[in-house]
C-alpha cells in the first residue's frame, strides 16, 4: 500500500511539473504570436505609405 501511495505521489509531481511546462509553453507561443501579428502590421502600415507615396506621385505627373 505504501508503494502505490508513493508512486501515486511521484505521479502528482510529475503532472504538476507538466502542467507548469505546459503553461509556459502557450505564454511563449502567445508572444510568438504577438511578435508575429506585430511584425505584420508594422509592414502592412510600410506598404501602405509606399502606396500613398506611389500614388501621389502619380498624381502629381498626371497633373503636371
Amino acid at each position: 500500500m505504501k508503494k502505490i501511495l508513493s508512486e501515486l505521489q511521484s505521479l502528482r509531481e510529475v503532472q504538476s511539473r507538466l502542467e507548469k511546462r505546459m503553461e509556459t509553453l502557450e505564454a511563449g507561443q502567445n508572444d510568438l504570436k504577438n511578435n508575429i501579428r506585430n511584425k505584420i502590421d508594422g509592414l502592412a502600415e510600410k506598404i501602405l505609405e509606399k502606396l500613398d507615396h506611389t500614388l501621389q506621385t502619380v498624381h502629381k505627373v498626371k497633373i503636371s
